[in-house]
Formats: structure tokens, C-alpha cells, sequence
């Protein structure tokens, strides 16, 4: 006997697949609707999970389904153009597709929480309320002016009729006047504001910026991807402002991802100065609930910007008309455990689906954009000329095998940043890496302490008197490092906190503030670090990457790069391309200010092609000469590489999983130029406990790698079950880190 009609959910679940169940009783088949979130049993617990088809076909005899326990809204509250989207999602990352959509959702709506769509109380003054106005019925001063307020406004909220009133007097003078029938409170669904544009917060654009933005806006026909190649210091940002300003009075809706919460937090206090109460943002340093009321209102079309990092490119928009990814070549798009996606080409899928139009910005556009863009996927717009300074900054090399540099600063960096400063402006030291020293090691016994859970060296954290592994966290004081009865403990190599140590002892009566991720600024605090930078109150700052990117600060006329040798010969293939753009990027920092920059290079490898290519033809030097190298090693752009990753707390059952998998994989290999790699170790071999290795499939065909792996993920799936290891597959890899 056939059983009853059925809905098909996505659970919000590591398990791949989707799941039939039969509706509540109480609830019946016509309440659920595509998009709704349900409450579902799951193996021995309850999961949420979002309805994806009402069934009125008979389900096949014998099948036993469990009932949905209960309906969570009310209403779909997911379009099914972003199901779609995570329906893309899932299939191409080959990731569960619950956890897919589950991204859609701010965090506290992944729960079982109800929704409810907030609402905004407003008050109008009644007709007796005019009444009493008019006659002066006994009204104190403060009802007397919250009355004539409401009258002039109209319908608003206690703190637009209350204006200058202290928030205790607003709440007891509406109370009061409620009382007596003299003003009426009515519900609001959405705050839909008109937006407006604050036109002396607009910086009037050169002739290059607005000859870009026409040819940007003549382009938007096809919906071809608009790469935004800018030089750094030309005005992207204004660009982007202007174009937006269009959008917005187009009764559009726009996205602008950034790569790191610095760089959206900077562009958010821009934007918002020039579109004030239109922008919002979103990322991980905001509460739940925040999240929470910047997603609703995108989603009912009252927010028009929505500004943030990755993940905000899964917000649905109610009349969304164009999306930014500005820095387009980072990295940090990148997820990088769990759902590997890429914030960047989910956004550019996601502008297809909608047929709408994506800008992709960058002083240094990655090796697959240039790609796409010579192959005609692609249109490109060019700002060559930075916006204040008249001329790139001038690169000095100091080869550290001829000059010593003590702590870290040679004599030439030491005697130019005396000079800047003493020109009352502002440097900058740059350093990719945190920490005190990278190694510590003792010049008795030659011991250096290694993480107990990880196959790496630990990191020594001077202020904290702290070893720390830089990969899962495991921490000692640096006291209970014993290897010997003469222990004598060296620190080796460079980090910020020793960069900052070294400063201060060589200028004490400057000014010296440190950006990295030790130092624990919130978001607000690292904008108010950067305020003073800006105002110039900050003579030396020392970062890491969080201040190479998009940020303006006109006072910096000198950068100087430290140690940045390490990616020169790394194993990664995109090692040289991150640290390319990572050193046009610094740079850029001295191409803000009216006097021309000085970036001072201190590396042991001055001869290095790249240094030498960068420096002397640009990045559009370097980038020709890598996708000539790319080309002839038949490495990405010209073919798709897709990692399968395996990790165990025991060595001998990735091996035995990876080598299955690779027969596996080899046994339905047909395509030609398909190549399946041996097993190789992770970079990081043992990382938190677990060994970690992977086989690379190459194929200078994206479709037939994506095949493969489709055809054979529920055999993966059950060999991994088998020998109880952990695997991940990730397409287009940044590495094998």
C-alpha cells in the first residue's frame, strides 16, 4: 500500500542528500511552501531544515517517512533564486547541500528560533490630541513640544518626535500622552527610507575616473563580469561610489564584499558618509542579532548597501542590481575548512542567476581573472593614474647578505625612517607574520619545541611569555621550556611584536602603534587606530596584511618590507603570484600622499626574478611572465585542479583510503588529459592531532574533473566510513596547506 504525499527538505546537515518527510497532522499539506523553514526529525535529534518540493505524487510502497514536527515560519522567507544559488553551490563544491543552504540564514536562524519579522512602532498624534494642543489642555512642556512635533512630522518613531528629549522623558511623556487618548500608536512592517546622497561627502572625480565610469555603465548590456583594474592610490572606491549612487536611484540593490573585516568596516564608515541611513554591513565580529536585522532588511529591500566580507554574499536582496568584490584577488575569499567555497565566484554565479551586473576590483587582479579576461569571459576598465600622488613610489632594495640588520631594521631603513620622521611625516613597516619570533631554539642542546598536536614549530609571544602554535592554538610559558641543564634560549627570526621592540628602542619618543591579530582590536577599535593614523598621530605603524589593503592614508611617504623571502621558494604553485600582489599592494600604501613615496625592500634575494620583474616592469610585467609559466606547466588558469583531502589521528588509514580512491578514480578516468596525482603529504602534515594528506586530479577540462568526482562521491563517501577517516574535496585550491 502507497503511502501519503511527501516534502522534500534540505537538513541542516553534514549528511549528503535530501530527505522525505510527511507532513504534520495539525498542520496539513497546503500550509508548507517552497523556502520555509521546518523543524524535522533526524537520526536521534531534531534538525532545521528548509523545504525544497511539495510532493502530491505516491510515495513507493514500504517506504516509512517520519512527520515534520513543526513549521518555523509562517512564510517562505528564502526566494528561490538563492535556493538556486545554493543548489549551484552544493553540486560544484560537492558539499552537502543542507549546509549549502544553511548559509543562507544568519546564525540564530540556523536554530530552531521562530522567526518574526520585526516590527517598527510609530505614533501619530490623534484627533483629540489636536484638540488639547490647540486649547493647551493642561499639557507640561515637554507633552506641549512632543505634540507639535508629531504634527509637523507625521507618522514617526518616539526618537524622530522626541529629538533632544533624554530617552527616560521620551518613554514617560508618550506613556502619559497615550494615557489620555492624545496620541496613537500603529505598527510598521518595513522602514523603507528613500535613499539620499550627501553630495559634500562625493569627491568629484578626474577625467580617467569618469571616463571608467561611463564605460562601466555603457557595459552593463551583456552582463559580462567588469574587472575594475586600478593601480593602487587611483580611486576605486570613488568609482565605485558613483556608480552606486546610479543604482540607488535606479530602486536598486547593491552588495560590496571585502576580503577582511577591516577593510569592510573602512568601507563601510566611507559609504555611509555619502549614503547615510542606506548602508549596512555584516560579518563575524557583530552579535547574532545584529546579523540577524541587517539580513531582514535586505531581505524586505530596506537596507539598498549591504557591505561585508564572504559570507554576505549569500544575503538575499529584495531588487538586488549589482554586486562589488572589491580586492577581487584575495585570498581570504576563500573558505577554508568546512564549505570551501569562494566568496568571489559564488558572487559572479550569483550576478548570472540574477542577471545582474558584478565588478570585480583590484590593483593586481588574480592570474584567473586575467584569464578570463583574455579569453573574452571577462571586459576590463583601467585606472592607471593614482587620484593625489603624481608618481608611483620609488623601490630601494637592501640586500641583507652585504648589510646586518640588527632585530630586523638595516641601517638604510633605520637612517630613512629618521629622515621621514624628522619631515613630520609617517612610516609604515610591513611584516606578514606575528608574534615575537617564529622559533625559538636553545644554543646548548640545538632543541626547538615543536607542538605537541601539530607538525610545526611554535611561535614565541615575548609580552605573554608564551610559545603558541600559530594552527590550533596549544600554548606553554616560555618557563616550562626545559631541554637541558644549560639551557640558553634564542629567539629566531622576525615578527611584529620584535619589529615593534626594535622600533621603540631606536626612536623612543615617537609614536608606535602594532595592527595584527594579537593586539585584539574590535572592529570599532581598529577604526579609531586608523582615525588617527589618518589625523597623524601615529608616527610608525608596524601590520601585517590588515594593513595592506584599500586603506588611505595620505601621511605615509615611506613602507619598508620585511622578510618577505619566504614565499620565494615555497612549494605552493600560487606562493609567488599572493606575495606579488601582497608587495604592490603594501606599496600602494605610499602612493596616497601628494609627495612621492619610498618603499624600502629588505630581502636576502634581491636577485630573485620577481623582485627584479616587479620593480622594474610593474605587475603587468610579472603577471605576463607567469601565465607564460602557468601555460607551458599546464597548472591553473589553463586546467582545473580538484584537491581530495583525507585526515585521521592515524597514518595508515589515509593512506589505505587515498590509495582506494585513486583506483577508484583511475577506473573511471577516460579523458585523455586527466591525471591523478600520488599521495602527498599536506604541507602542514600533522595539524591539531590529525595526519593530513591528498591526491590533486588535473584536467585542462573544469566539466570532466567535475564529472569525475560526481560520478564517485557516494563511493568516496562509503570508503571513508569504511576506514574511518575525514575527507573534503575542494576545487580550485588556493594550496596544499
Amino acid at each position: 500500500m502507497a503511502i501519503r504525499s511527501s516534502i522534500k527538505v534540505a537538513v541542516f546537515s553534514p549528511i549528503r542528500g535530501q530527505f522525505n518527510y510527511l507532513p504534520n497532522e495539525k498542520e496539513g499539506l497546503a500550509c508548507y511552501q517552497k523556502g520555509q523553514r521546518v523543524l524535522v526529525p533526524f537520526q536521534s535529534s531534531e534538525r532545521v531544515g528548509v523545504v525544497l518540493e511539495i510532493s502530491d505524487k505516491l510515495q513507493r510502497p514500504g517506504l516509512k517517512l517520519k512527520k515534520i514536527g513543526c513549521i518555523l515560519d509562517e512564510k517562505p522567507i528564502l526566494p528561490s533564486s538563492m535556493i538556486r544559488l545554493a543548489e549551484w553551490a552544493s553540486s560544484y563544491y560537492h558539499y552537502p547541500l543542507g549546509v549549502a543552504i544553511s548559509n543562507l540564514f544568519p546564525p540564530s536562524l540556523r536554530k530552531k528560533n521562530l522567526y518574526k519579522k520585526k516590527q517598527l512602532v510609530k505614533w501619530q498624534i490623534s484627533s483629540a490630541g489636536k484638540i488639547a494642543l490647540r486649547d493647551n489642555q493642561r499639557l507640561g512642556k515637554r507633552q506641549k513640544q512632543f505634540l507639535n512635533n508629531l504634527l509637523s512630522l507625521g507618522l514617526s518613531t518616539l526618537k524622530e518626535a522626541a529629538l533632544d528629549f533624554p530617552d527616560i522623558q521620551i518613554n514617560q511623556v508618550a506613556k502619559k500622552l497615550e494615557n489620555k487618548g492624545w496620541i496613537e500608536k500603529k505598527i510598521v512592517l518595513s522602514n523603507t527610507k528613500s535613499p539620499k546622497v550627501d553630495e559634500t561627502h562625493m569627491v568629484r572625480l578626474n577625467e580617467e575616473q569618469s571616463t571608467a565610469v561611463s564605460i562601466i555603465e555603457k557595459q552593463t548590456e551583456d552582463k559580462k563580469p567588469i574587472v575594475l583594474n586600478g593601480v593602487t592610490g587611483s580611486g576605486k572606491t570613488e568609482v565605485y561610489i558613483e556608480i552606486i549612487r546610479s543604482y540607488l536611484q535606479a530602486s536598486k540593490q547593491v552588495i560590496l564584499l571585502a576580503p577582511e573585516i577591516t577593510l569592510a568596516e573602512h568601507l563601510f564608515k566611507r559609504l555611509q558618509r555619502v549614503f547615510p541611513n542606506s548602508v549596512g554591513i555584516t560579518h563575524s565580529s557583530y552579535s547574532n542579532g545584529q546579523r540577524l536585522s541587517t539580513w531582514d532588511s535586505c531581505r524586505m529591500g530596506e537596507l539598498k548597501i549591504l557591505i561585508g566580507t564572504r559570507s554576505a554574499v549569500w544575503t538575499p536582496m529584495r531588487n538586488l542590481g549589482l554586486i562589488i568584490v572589491d580586492e577581487e584577488h584575495d585570498s581570504s575569499y576563500r573558505q577554508q575548512d568546512g564549505f570551501m567555497y569562494s566568496g568571489r565566484d559564488t558572487a559572479i554565479v550569483r550576478a548570472k542567476f540574477e542577471s545582474i551586473q558584478i565588478i570585480l576590483g583590484s590593483a593586481t587582479p588574480s592570474l584567473e581573472t586575467l584569464r578570463n579576461i583574455e579569453i573574452k569571459k571577462f571586459r576590463q576598465v583601467f585606472l592607471t593614474k593614482g587620484a593625489i600622488a603624481p608618481k608611483p613610489p620609488l623601490w630601494e632594495v637592501v640586500d641583507l647578505k652585504r648589510f646586518n640588520s640588527e632585530d630586523g631594521l638595516t641601517e638604510q631603513l633605520l637612517t630613512k625612517i629618521s629622515n621621514t620622521l624628522a619631515a613630520n611625516e609617517q612610516v609604515l613597516l610591513f611584516l606578514n607574520r606575528r608574534g615575537y619570533s617564529p622559533v625559538v631554539i636553545c644554543t646548548s642542546c640545538g632543541y626547538k619545541p615543536i607542538c605537541k598536536n601539530c607538525d610545526w614549530t611554535m611561535v614565541y609571544h615575548k609580552s605573554s611569555d608564551l610559545i603558541v602554535c600559530h594552527h590550533c592554538g596549544y600554548s606553554r610559558k616560555m618557563s616550562e621550556f626545559n631541554c637541558c641543564q644549560r639551557k640558553k634560549i634564542k629567539p629566531i627570526g622576525l615578527g611584529t611584536e620584535r619589529i615593534y621592540e626594535a622600533i621603540k628602542k631606536n626612536f623612543p619618543k615617537t609614536v608606535v602603534e602594532r595592527v595584527d591579530s594579537d593586539v585584539g582590536y574590535s572592529a570599532t577599535g581598529i577604526q579609531q587606530l586608523f582615525k588617527r593614523v589618518t589625523e597623524r598621530k601615529v608616527d610608525i605603524l608596524i601590520g601585517t596584511q590588515m594593513v595592506a589593503k584599500g586603506l588611505d592614508f595620505s601621511g605615509i611617504t615611506l613602507i619598508g618590507i620585511l622578510n618577505p623571502d619566504s614565499a620565494l621558494y615555497s612549494g605552493e604553485f600560487k606562493a609567488e603570484e599572493r606575495l606579488a600582489q601582497l608587495l604592490i599592494q603594501v606599496s600602494g600604501r605610499a602612493a596616497r600622499a601628494v609627495k612621492r613615496g619610498t618603499v624600502i625592500l629588505q630581502s636576502a634575494y634581491p636577485e630573485h626574478p620577481i623582485i627584479d620583474k616587479l620593480i622594474n616592469d610593474g605587475y603587468p610585467g610579472y603577471v605576463k611572465v607567469a601565465l607564460q609559466e602557468r601555460k607551458i606547466h599546464n597548472i591553473p588558469p589553463f586546467s582545473t585542479f580538484a584537491l581530495i583531502k583525507a585526515t585521521s589521528k592515524i597514518e595508515t588509514r589515509i593512506k589505505r583510503f587515498l590509495d582506494t580512491v585513486r583506483e577508484a578514480l583511475n577506473s573511471f578516468t577516460q579523458y585523455e588529459n586527466m591525471v591523478i596525482s600520488q599521495i602527498i603529504p599536506m604541507t602542514l602534515y600533522k595539524k591539531a592531532g590529525l595526519f593530513r594528506c591528498g591526491i590533486i586530479v588535473r584536467c585542462g577540462s573544469k566539466v570532466e574533473v567535475q564529472k569525475l568526482i560526481s560520478r564517485n562521491i557516494n563511493e568516496i563517501e562509503r570508503l571513508a566510513k569504511q576506514n574511518k577517516v575525514r575527507w573534503s574535496v575542494e576545487l580550485d585550491p588556493e594550496g596544499m596547506v
